[in-house]
């Protein structure tokens, strides 16, 4: 079933989450929020989770806000080199909550990168 949504992705060039709504009916973040509520998380990450969730023009938290862009900056930074990933765009609303500025997002992309490097360094060692 979710082959189809990759599939779906691949061959659209979308973001997972409109594949997975359009191939299967539900979406990541959607089961994250069923996951989270079934498991007791804590309100403050059940709520981070439902207005991810929502897309909502509301005011997103500030603990949404982070793993939105956490998200979004682990497919632009392409770790696993997948082809296939297309990064969703940033949320206007994250992207103003958190004060963000293309120079933060490039520093912090470069302190990513320089880390991932010296870690991959010592497990190689």
């Amino acid at each position: 079933m979710y082959a189809n949504a990759l599939q779906y992705q691949i061959d659209h060039r979308c973001d997972a989450l409109e594949a997975e709504r359009l191939t299967i009916g539900i979406d990541h973040n959607q089961i994250s929020q069923s996951v989270v509520q079934r498991w007791n998380f804590p309100e403050e990450m059940q709520t981070a989770i439902a207005d991810i969730s929502s897309g909502s023009n509301e005011p997103l938290a500030l603990m949404a806000c982070v793993v939105h862009l956490a998200e979004i900056f682990s497919l632009a930074l392409d770790f696993s080199e997948d082809e296939t990933v297309v990064v969703p765009a940033i949320s206007e609303l994250a992207w103003k909550r958190l004060n963000f500025s293309e120079p933060a997002c490039l520093q912090i992309f470069l302190d990513a990168e320089t880390a991932f490097q010296e870690i991959s360094q010592i497990l190689i060692a």
